[in-house]
């Protein structure tokens, strides 16, 4: 193969020599198998020392003359994708297979999918491929848009995913996903942490609360006794709030064998205050007294939550209910539920949560992955 820039070819060279970062670098020869060439370079040192060859840590495939598929200007031979040295796959592949994983594709798919890009006919390795670029590179691409300290305010839930045996029939848990949804100072709230445990424990709440930096200055969740014990034991100084939404729900479900959840009825008014202040709490408690057992033992027992929370309410950063972590879980579930089984592997499942958090975040962009991955 000839030696040496191309003669007319008006190729223009980019690549530093690690060795001589002054040197000057020309075009030399190829390496490797004919569908995946390798370019090599040739380094002239400015210091007078002899040349050598050198192919970069990444090295770039030789290019098949095709257009570029984002500026769609034809691609030169030298100029073909970033690759490592002894790696069949180009750093874009592996990018764009990641954000398929986060996404919801299959580990599966998005393997078979890399091998039909490299043109491979053979699907005989399975899901190995892309798990292994979960494992390896999942930290690598996710690392930018991680969320190192707690926010002012984290909304907390969990969600368990189950599993079926299929000769028995009998159904059994197979891990729980612990979530945060964050609120920061400034900037709108995000998807801030999730992760995968195989038991459901306050225990394992405390790390997942002390795996970052910063304590909140509220929490708000469905009032979960394990959730409340943890952040209790995690941050004694955090403020707990139970969601809104949810206390209105099950008030509700109180006043409904009574008949006190009809449109118009005057319980129901002061139901849709209740909370936002001592003054309108107590008026709602006012309305149904008298109206039932039930309800007015909910009332009672509630009563030192509700006020504590309506005192401070005011003061407290303005968010009442676990909504947007509920959200987070089901859109886990839609995709993670029917492969549950799969998820055997605690470490990667993990960071492939990272990538999904990343897509919800919208901060999965595969030009940025593949960036991280080259750097």
């Amino acid at each position: 193969m000839g030696r040496g820039r191309p003669v007319g070819s008006g190729a223009v060279v980019r690549e530093e020599c690690p060795r001589h970062p002054d040197g000057r670098v020309v075009l030399n020869r190829h390496y490797g198998k004919a569908s995946e060439r390798r370019q090599l370079y040739r380094c002239l040192p400015s210091d007078g020392s002899a040349p050598h060859s050198f192919a970069g840590v990444a090295a770039r495939l030789v290019g098949d003359g095709s257009l570029c598929s984002h500026c769609e200007n034809p691609v030169a031979g030298h100029e073909g994708p970033r690759v490592p040295r002894r790696y069949e796959f180009p750093v874009t592949e592996a990018a764009e297979a990641l954000v398929a994983i986060g996404r919801g594709l299959s580990y599966t798919e998005a393997a078979d999918r890399a091998r039909v890009h490299r043109r491979r006919d053979r699907f005989d390795t399975g899901a190995q491929l892309v798990g292994n670029w979960i494992e390896v590179l999942g930290p690598v691409v996710t690392g930018p848009s991680s969320e190192p300290a707690w926010p002012e305010t984290i909304v907390l839930d969990s969600a368990w995913f189950m599993v079926r045996n299929s000769w028995t029939g009998e159904t059994t848990r197979a891990f729980c996903v612990l979530g945060a949804y964050g609120y920061p100072d400034v900037g709108p709230g995000r998807a801030w942490a999730l992760h995968a445990t195989p038991r459901f424990q306050a225990s394992d709440w405390v790390r997942f609360l002390r795996s970052k930096s910063r304590q909140p200055k509220m929490v708000v969740c469905d009032n979960d006794r394990s959730i409340v014990a943890a952040v209790k034991k995690a941050w004694p100084d955090t403020f707990i709030k139970s969601c809104e939404y949810h206390l209105r729900a099950l008030v509700l479900k109180a006043m409904t064998p009574y008949g006190l959840d009809t449109y118009g009825n005057p319980a129901m008014a002061g139901l849709n205050a209740a909370f936002q202040n001592v003054t309108s709490w107590r008026r709602f408690a006012r309305s149904v007294q008298g109206k039932g057992v039930g309800i007015e033992d909910w009332v009672d027992r509630h009563a030192d939550q509700v006020i504590a929370q309506a005192r401070r309410r005011r003061w407290l950063p303005q968010h009442h209910s676990t909504g947007a972590i509920e959200e987070t879980l089901a859109a886990l579930r839609e995709f993670m539920a029917p492969r549950a089984f799969c998820y055997r592997n605690a470490e990667r499942t993990n960071r492939m949560l990272e990538l999904v958090r990343a897509r919800l975040n919208r901060a999965d962009d595969p030009e940025l992955y593949a960036a991280a991955i080259r750097a």
